[in-house]
């Protein structure tokens, strides 16, 4: 009988971790801080719409920026939200919403005496995605 829950618990977490699925995410606002030449001006930030694959528990950020070997995802069941960061970004999907949210703090916190002539930027954005191929919707594992 425990054999055949535990192969129960394999096929529902490889299920899950199978899925597929494309987002497009466009923004809605940004904001954000530039320092270049030793000064701090307030600058918009725009971000194009992209499409973002998500398999299973993780999303394909490297549009954003993002690369793979880097980034690293996790997902909260009991907001539906995959978070991915790479140390200077931080992606947020509601996969539920579509809504999500993503701050970049690059240049700024990598240096550790920023360069008067290089341009360091914070930003935060607002996006709104649509999922154009749906998959699987993950499921919370076995019950207890």
């Amino acid at each position: 009988m425990v054999f055949y829950r535990g192969i129960l618990v394999f096929a529902l977490c490889c299920k899950a971790v199978a899925s597929e699925s494309l987002w497009y995410c466009s923004e809605l606002e940004s904001a954000g801080l530039r320092f270049q030449y030793g000064l701090w001006s307030q600058k918009s930030f725009n971000i194009a719409g992209y499409a973002i694959r998500q398999r299973g528990f993780d999303l394909d950020l490297e549009k954003f920026g993002m690369l793979p070997e880097t980034t690293q995802c996790s997902f909260d069941y009991r907001d539906s939200i995959i978070s991915c960061t790479d140390r200077y970004t931080l992606f947020n999907l509601n996969t539920s919403t579509g809504k999500a949210a993503m701050a970049h703090a690059l240049g700024w916190v990598s240096e550790t005496q920023p360069l008067s002539y290089a341009t360091n930027d914070l930003s935060v954005s607002a996006l709104l995605c649509k999922k154009l191929i749906p998959g699987s919707k993950p499921s919370p594992g076995p019950a207890r």
